[in-house]
């Protein structure tokens, strides 16, 4: 009887604790089911899945021999490596799930689920919320680049920045540069990481436009 109310006791201190993680860490933001979604920038996942994929670049229906990926998961960092393989923006997506330190959402047409955790160290002030917000989007690859010439648009498509290519344009290939490095977006120069080890670097002239090809 006393082990019995010693166990009501600590359940009785913890269940607060318990209540306050999960209320934040799953910001239990309301996505209706029945909206499409859509990648706002292209991603790289792990190289185990090349094999599985003679065409990577799903966002604008030309994928093809795409098997399927049902029941498997994999992780990427909100750093958005550019390693492995390329998964367009445009690309449909379900079953998102947002919390303080993660997205987490399944590739529709590959059933593959994808967690993108938080990189807390080099970008400590970025939610869950802001990394939904500019990872996610309601438009679609053709309402994505509206507006931006074929020539950007084919390097999107490629994943790489070539000369002249806007911000906007450059944003869609890589993806947003790391907080820590480029608190402000007018910054005439942009740092991403190639992989842990290495960066790329993508400068801009006055006008906003990228001054030289950059290959991740």
């Amino acid at each position: 009887m006393k082990f019995l109310r010693f166990f009501i006791y600590i359940f009785l201190i913890l269940l607060p604790l318990i209540i306050f993680y999960n209320c934040a860490s799953n910001l239990n933001l309301k996505i209706d089911p029945n909206e499409k979604f859509y990648l706002a920038h292209n991603i790289w996942i792990d190289n185990q899945y090349r094999s599985l994929l003679t065409w990577s670049r799903l966002g604008t229906g030309e994928t093809r021999d795409i098997m399927s990926m049902a029941g498997q998961n994999t992780k990427i960092s909100s750093i958005n490596y550019k390693s492995g393989v390329l998964i367009g923006a445009g690309t449909e997506l379900e079953h998102l799930k947002v919390f303080s330190d993660k997205v987490i959402f399944r590739i529709k047409r590959l059933s593959l689920a994808v967690t993108c955790d938080i990189n807390k160290k080099l970008e400590s002030t970025l939610s869950g919320k802001e990394l939904f917000d500019r990872m996610i989007t309601k438009k679609d690859f053709n309402a994505l680049t509206s507006g931006i010439s074929e020539r950007y648009i084919e390097a999107i498509k490629s994943g790489v920045v070539i000369e002249g290519m806007p911000k906007e344009a450059v944003i869609i290939a890589l993806g947003f540069p790391t907080s820590h490095s480029n608190s402000n977006l007018d910054s005439d120069s942009w740092v991403y990481w190639r992989t842990k080890y290495n960066t790329i670097e993508v400068q801009f002239d006055s006008a906003g436009l990228a001054i030289q090809n950059v290959i991740p």
